[in-house]
């Protein structure tokens, strides 16, 4: 993600800080640095990389869609259940159909992995275990945070 971002560079022996960069390593250039990021790991890397190593192309490029019903929808805690029907385009519902294909839970294991995980790394979308889920199970209910309302601004009319 940094070597994609730009922010370090890396020869056959050794890896160092890009020195058009390092503005972005001053708090004033906070902001500025956490957009690159966030950018640079939604739209040009592979999320399965840091993932769930199954890609999922479908997925990545509905973020943006994503994001837009989440804010809508994930105010406060809610069911992941209850939102995928709203924030899941039907290719990505057939993307996660077709690597599910023998009924396993995998497709709710890649949203998580590949997806809320991410989101939650970053800072936007707090997640928890209701109190019927087991403790090897990923939480299953969502919310946006704080961050995400400032962070995130979505230009629809």
């Amino acid at each position: 993600l940094l070597e994609l971002a730009g922010l370090i560079e890396q020869d056959e022996d050794r890896i160092r800080l890009n020195e058009k960069r390092l503005h972005l390593l001053e708090e004033a250039n906070a902001g500025e640095l956490y957009r690159l990021l966030f950018s640079t790991y939604f739209k040009e890397m592979n999320m399965s990389y840091i993932g769930s190593t199954i890609e999922l192309p479908h997925l990545q490029y509905s973020v943006p869609f994503i994001l837009y019903k989440l804010q809508r929808l994930a105010k406060d805690w809610v069911p992941v259940e209850e939102l995928l029907s709203e924030i899941l385009l039907n290719s990505v519902r057939l993307e996660l159909q077709y690597e599910d294909v023998d009924g396993t839970g995998l497709a709710n294991d890649l949203l998580y992995e590949d997806l809320f995980s991410s989101l939650n790394r970053f800072g936007l979308l707090d997640t928890r275990k209701s109190a019927d889920t087991n403790e090897h199970d990923y939480p299953d209910q969502i919310r946006i945070t704080p961050l995400f309302e400032k962070f995130i601004s979505l230009n629809v009319d």
